[in-house]
C-alpha cells in the first residue's frame, strides 16, 4: 500500500511563486473512498481488550499485589454485553465463564488488595460515578499498604478510610482542598499533595510523624510565611517541597494559626 499523507492542503511553492497543493497518491488516482478517507487506521488487535481487568482473563495466575501499576478501572456496561463472547484473532474466548457470585469471589481472590504493602494505582481515568465507587472498594480493601500512589484519579474526598500502617503517600495532581479530606494515616511520614487545592493547613496536624512534605502547585504554597508556619506545626519535618529546613525557617510569626486562611490577608508571595 502507498504511503498517505496525513492532511492535505496548500503547504509551500518551493520557491517558485506557484503554490503546491500535496495530497496521498491514492486520491490523486480516485482510488481512495470516502470510507477509507475517515478509517484510515485499522483497529489494533488490543482493541478487544480496552475494558478487560487482569483477573478477568480465561488462564492467570497472576495477583493485584504483585503487579507494580494494575488498571483497575471499572468498563461500561457495554462490556458486559460481550464479556462472555469477545474471542481473540484465533477464535479463543478472552474471559472467563464465571458468573454471579463466583465471579465476585475469584475477582477478591486474585486482587488480593490486602496483602498488598506498595501500591500504585495512578491515571485511572475515573469519569464516571460506578467508576469512582469501584475505586472506592479497591482501596478500603489496602488493609497494609505502606506506600500508596493515587496520582490523577480526581480524587477529593479519602477522608472515610484508614491506612494505618501507611509511610509513605502520594496524592498529586488531584481535586484535594484541605488536609481533613485525606485518609487517617497515623504512621505518614512522607506525603505528596502538590497540584491540588490545598489553601490552607487546617487539619495538618493530623500528620505528626511527617519528615518530608511536598505542596507545590497550591493556593498554600504562595502565602507568606509558608514554611515557618508548616515547620511550626511539624516539629519532625525535615524536607519541605524538596528542600531541607533551613535556619529561616524556625522564626514563625507571633500568633500564626494553622487555622488561618492566609490567602484572606492581602499578601502573598510570587515566584
Amino acid at each position: 500500500m502507498e504511503p498517505l499523507v496525513a492532511i492535505s492542503g496548500l503547504v509551500g511553492d518551493l520557491g517558485t511563486g506557484v503554490p503546491i497543493e500535496q495530497v496521498s497518491s491514492l486520491e490523486h488516482d480516485g482510488r481512495l473512498s470516502k470510507k477509507h478517507k475517515l478509517n484510515l487506521l485499522p483497529q489494533l488487535p488490543s482493541h478487544k481488550f480496552e475494558y478487560t481487568v487482569w483477573h478477568e482473563l480465561r488462564s492467570t495466575q497472576v495477583k493485584g499485589d504483585q503487579l507494580h501499576a494494575p488498571r483497575v478501572r471499572e468498563g461500561p456496561e457495554s462490556k458486559e454485553r460481550t464479556f462472555y463472547e469477545l474471542a481473540d484473532d484465533d477464535g479463543e474466548l478472552i474471559h472467563h465463564d464465571r458468573k454471579g457470585k463466583e465471579r465476585s469471589t475469584y475477582r477478591d481472590k486474585q486482587e488480593n488488595w490486602e496483602s498488598a504493602t506498595k501500591v500504585n494505582l495512578s491515571y485511572q481515568q475515573l469519569h464516571q460515578s460506578y467508576q469512582v465507587k469501584n475505586f472506592m472498594r479497591i482501596l478500603s480493601r489496602l488493609k497494609n499498604v505502606e506506600d500508596l500512589t493515587v496520582i490523577d484519579n480526581s480524587l477529593h474526598d479519602l477522608s472515610g478510610l484508614s491506612f494505618n500502617r501507611c509511610q509513605t503517600a502520594n496524592f498529586s495532581k488531584n481535586y484535594f482542598t484541605s488536609f481533613k479530606s485525606l485518609p487517617v494515616m497515623p504512621n505518614l511520614q512522607s506525603l505528596i499533595l502538590s497540584f491540588n487545592q490545598i489553601k490552607t493547613l487546617n487539619g495538618l496536624r493530623r500528620f505528626p510523624k511527617l519528615e518530608y512534605l511536598e505542596l507545590t502547585g497550591n493556593g498554600i504554597y504562595y502565602s507568606h510565611t509558608y514554611r515557618q508556619r508548616v515547620f511550626k506545626i511539624l516539629p519532625s519535618l525535615k524536607v519541605l517541597d524538596k528542600t531541607i529546613k533551613m535556619k529561616t525557617d524556625e522564626s514563625g510569626e507571633p500568633g500564626d494559626d494553622e487555622d488561618k486562611d492566609p490567602l484572606d490577608e492581602g499578601t502573598c508571595t510570587l515566584l
